[in-house]
C-alpha cells in the first residue's frame, strides 16, 4: 500500500485507494450523497465554463492551473465507484477528527489522484431530514478535496478557490424540491451557463434512488423557427411543481425556457432568444412520466 506524507493538522489521509467497507454507512442512496456524485461528474463542465470566464470567477494564473489538474484528476477517477465514500462520524468516532482544532469535519482525501474521498454523513442533512448544503456549497467542497489530490497542501489557496467556484455557480444554479405524501421526495437541480456555453444542465434526484439526467431528454424536443438556424442550447428560469387535477400521485415541475439558436452561417454571430413552456411529470416513486415543451 502507497504511503504519501503526513500533513499535521490537515484534513489529509495517509492511505492509498481502496475501498473502507467496514465503516462505511448506507449505500450512498440520499439526496445528499445523489448530488455529491452528480456534481463530481459535473465538475469538468462547470471547470471549463469557469476557466472560459476569468474576469467573472476572477481566477488568478494560479487558481486557473489548479482548476486544470483538479478537472485532469477527476477524468482519472470518472469511473472509479470508490472515489467517493460516505462514513459516519457518529458511528466512527475520531474518524474525521484530523487534530485538536479539527473536529467533525464534512469531508478529507488523500495526497494523490488515488485517494478516495471521505464525507461525513452526520453533516450531510439537516435536523429535518433535508440536505444541509446546496449544490454551490457542495461544488466548493469537492474542488477542495480534489484540490488536495493533485497535490496541493494549502487549505487557504483551496478554500479561496473552493470560494470563487461557490460564488460562480451561485449565481447560475436553482433548485426546486418536492415531498409526496407517501415520504419520497425529489429535486430538480439546474444550472444556467453563461456563454460562450448556454446549454443548460437539468437533472432530478431521487431519495433512495438515482439522480436522473433531464437535459438529454429537454434537448430533443427543441427546435429553432427558421431551417436556416441551428439550435445551440437553453436556460431555465422560473421554475414551480404544480399539482396535478386528479393526480394525487403525479407532481408537475413546470418552466420557462429561453432556447438559443444562431444563423447556420455565423457559428460566430449573435444569439437568438425564443420562448418555450417546459412541463416535467413526475410520479411518486420519482420517475419521470413525461417531459413537454410547448
Amino acid at each position: 500500500m502507497k504511503t504519501i506524507k503526513t500533513i499535521c493538522g490537515a484534513a489529509i489521509l495517509c492511505w492509498g485507494f481502496k475501498s473502507y467497507s467496514g465503516i462505511l454507512v448506507g449505500n450512498g442512496a440520499g439526496l445528499a450523497e445523489q448530488n455529491i456524485q452528480f456534481i463530481y461528474m459535473l465538475l469538468p463542465k462547470i471547470i471549463s465554463e469557469c476557466t472560459a470566464l476569468p474576469i467573472q470567477c476572477a481566477l488568478t494564473s494560479y487558481e486557473q492551473a489548479e482548476l486544470f489538474k483538479i478537472r485532469a484528476v477527476v477524468y482519472q477517477n470518472y469511473s472509479l465507484s470508490g472515489r467517493i465514500q460516505f462514513v459516519s462520524e457518529k458511528q466512527n468516532p475520531g474518524f474525521f477528527t484530523t487534530s485538536s482544532t479539527e473536529n467533525n469535519r464534512i469531508a478529507k482525501t488523500g495526497l494523490n489522484a488515488q485517494s478516495p474521498i471521505f464525507f461525513n454523513v452526520d453533516e450531510l442533512y439537516d435536523s429535518n431530514g433535508r440536505p444541509a448544503m446546496d449544490f454551490a456549497g457542495l461544488t466548493a467542497i469537492l474542488i477542495h478535496e480534489i484540490g488536495h489530490q493533485t497535490g496541493e497542501t494549502s487549505h487557504a489557496k483551496l478554500d479561496i478557490l473552493g470560494a470563487k467556484m461557490r460564488i460562480f455557480l451561485s449565481f447560475q444554479f436553482t433548485s426546486f424540491d418536492y415531498s409526496f405524501q407517501n415520504s419520497q421526495n425529489v429535486e430538480i437541480n439546474v444550472i444556467n451557463y453563461p456563454m460562450p456555453a448556454p446549454i443548460g444542465d437539468v437533472y432530478l434526484s431521487i431519495k433512495n434512488g438515482a439522480s436522473m439526467q433531464l437535459t438529454a431528454l429537454i434537448m430533443p424536443k427543441l427546435n429553432c423557427d427558421s431551417a436556416d438556424e441551428v439550435l445551440v442550447g437553453f436556460n431555465l428560469t422560473n421554475g414551480h411543481w404544480n399539482h396535478v387535477d386528479n393526480g394525487a400521485n403525479l407532481i408537475d415541475f413546470e418552466a420557462w425556457l429561453q432556447v438559443f439558436c444562431r444563423a447556420s452561417s455565423a457559428l460566430g454571430g449573435d444569439l437568438r432568444t425564443i420562448s418555450r413552456d417546459l412541463v416535467t411529470r413526475v410520479g411518486d416513486d420519482g420517475k419521470v412520466v413525461s417531459v413537454e415543451v410547448h
